[in-house]
């Protein structure tokens, strides 16, 4: 096994002279170093090790397989949280009615000039979160509302708008699914098992919440394939950090060779 010098950078040149030092060391001259057909990943700084690169000839190189593999995975079996939010709420018009009509009270609330009520209508204003509807973001803004409900009620009877017609109850249920999927960009390898898990439906549920579920039950499979590919990388991982990496080599190249 060899390794770059852990001083020098990992440029283009460094790379190709470490490797020749490498293979050096086990009798390969130039002449023989030059006619190796390489397997490589696809980074910028290997690939330039095998280029023509101060003056040295070009080696012939091919893609790994394996890694091109990889980075299909995990450019396409992977999921964004707007994803998810947008597969749950197609599964059920209903829960996206709430979120809508609640977000509709919201911004009345938030817009009222005046209002006959008994306490500061500007600090309750400023403490409403808004919805995005178009990224399917209602978390924060059924949060805001829900634990304030009586006071937006009372705003809203009072510029003379219908009270919403959801219990906080209902609305709970609504935050407490919608809750891990709150976020931005992808959701990270290390969230996969407890959003998977946070996923699956449970006997005591609403019907409402059974069926934002179901609108992710064919996904299922997937986010259990990625989770079981996270934990496939975490052992690699263990293995070559402890050690015991080396130890399992040893043992697969004795089989073979019987």
């Amino acid at each position: 096994m060899a390794k770059m010098p852990y001083d020098q950078p990992k440029t283009g040149t460094n790379i190709r002279n470490a490797l020749f030092r490498a293979l050096n060391r086990l009798g390969l001259s130039a002449a023989q170093f030059e006619k190796i057909e390489w397997v490589t990943d696809r980074g910028a700084n290997i690939k330039k090790a095998l280029e023509n690169v101060d003056g040295q000839p070009a080696l012939p190189r091919e893609d790994c397989v394996a890694h091109l593999i990889n980075t299909i995975v995990r450019g396409t079996l992977s999921y964004t949280h707007l994803e998810l939010r947008q597969k749950a709420f197609s599964g059920s018009d209903t829960a996206l009615q709430i979120c809508d009509d609640v977000a509709a009270a919201a911004r009345k609330v938030k817009s009222a000039k005046h209002a006959n009520v008994s306490f500061n209508l500007a600090k309750l204003q400023e403490s409403l979160h808004l919805a995005t509807p178009h990224l399917r973001s209602y978390c924060k803004m059924l949060q805001s509302v829900v634990s304030r409900m009586c006071r937006v009620q009372q705003v809203l009877v009072a510029i003379g708008e219908p009270p919403i017609p959801y219990d906080a109850e209902q609305l709970q249920d609504i935050i407490e699914f919608l809750a891990p999927l709150d976020n931005t960009g992808q959701v990270p390898a290390a969230n996969l098992r407890k959003i998977r898990l946070h996923l699956v439906p449970q006997e005591d549920e609403s019907q409402v919440i059974l069926d934002m579920k179901g609108g992710l039950a064919d996904d299922m499979h997937v986010l259990e394939l990625l989770e079981q590919t996270k934990l496939a990388k975490d052992l690699v991982t263990y293995l070559r950090s402890s050690g015991h990496g080396q130890q399992l080599d040893k043992r697969v190249t004795q089989s073979r060779s019987k």
